[in-house]
């Protein structure tokens, strides 16, 4: 996977040994991570922070005449690479976005109709897959596994990620999650394509920092064209069982589901774990099967 390899190999030693995915097995839908290996690709907007994906080019940083130059030139450039356009009409278009973008007013105008822009293009052509590199959180099995009556189910990163390296149209992004008090500013001038996009998808700010999250992103729209708008059906991705190494049962999962979710993670031959509160009120586990 060469269009995307950097983020998979840079600091390939840091990255975790397994991430969790946690759902809720009351849910049919979250069931069939665990039973038909499937994996959801939500659209941002379906994400539970509002700000997620939206982090953008930050227009304020074109201060200057000869970054406004440099910057509309760039984007004509790209255009005429595109679609071939009248020359003319290709030097009214450079003028009238350089006296839109020469003033503080302009360029806020210009952030505003970009950032519209670019929420719409996100929430219909990208998909996020969210895991997270811990299973003792208590947050994250109150959110996403069914206040405790979830499961988890834990996934070799070092084989998920060869996975993937295999099928470029699988996924475009993925790895860790990094927090900060501000979402980084994005430079209109910057030219590195691949580490703008990975500010834009996985970066947040720190009160989502306790999700210690790793995601997985697709864009459809590279795949199949600008014009695609996956289905519910287009974003489901089905994964191999190798990727597959562990299965964590919610402290406090219904007796009946937890007995149905060994006996599935038997059949997968995968060890079978279940959350339990220590004195000091931390999370532990221990193996069932």
């Amino acid at each position: 996977m060469n269009h995307d390899q950097s983020y998979r190999e840079q600091n390939a030693h840091l990255l975790p040994k397994v991430i969790y995915k946690f759902r809720s097995w009351k849910n049919p839908l979250h069931q069939k991570v665990l039973t038909q290996n499937q994996l959801y690709c939500a659209s941002p907007a379906e994400l539970n922070d509002p700000m997620d994906c939206r982090n953008t080019i930050d227009f304020s940083l074109l201060d200057t005449k000869e970054k406004v130059k440099e910057y509309v030139q760039r984007v004509a450039n790209e255009s005429s690479d595109n679609q071939p356009i009248d020359s003319n009409e290709n030097e009214q278009l450079l003028r009238s976005a350089e006296i839109q973008l020469a003033s503080p007013f302009g360029r806020a105008k210009h952030q505003i109709e970009f950032n519209a822009m670019f929420s719409d293009m996100m929430d219909s052509q990208y998909g996020v897959v969210s895991f997270s590199t811990e299973w003792k959180q208590k947050t994250l099995w109150e959110r996403y596994g069914d206040h405790h009556r979830g499961y988890a189910l834990g996934f070799d990163e070092a084989i998920l990620r060869n996975w993937l390296r295999q099928d470029y149209t699988l996924f475009a992004k993925g790895g860790v999650v990094s927090y900060h008090e501000k979402l980084p500013k994005i430079d209109p001038l910057n030219y590195d394509i691949p580490t703008n996009v990975f500010l834009m998808t996985h970066t947040k700010t720190k009160n989502w920092s306790d999700e210690n999250e790793y995601r997985l992103t697709k864009h459809f729209g590279v795949l199949f064209g600008e014009d695609f708008i996956p289905t519910v059906n287009d974003r489901v991705v089905k994964f191999p069982s190798e990727t597959v190494c562990e299965l964590v049962i919610g402290m406090i999962c219904p007796e009946a589901d937890k007995n149905e979710m060994i006996t599935i993670g038997k059949e997968k031959k995968l060890p079978v774990y279940q959350v339990v509160l220590k004195d000091d009120a931390t999370l532990d586990r221990q193996r069932l099967a």
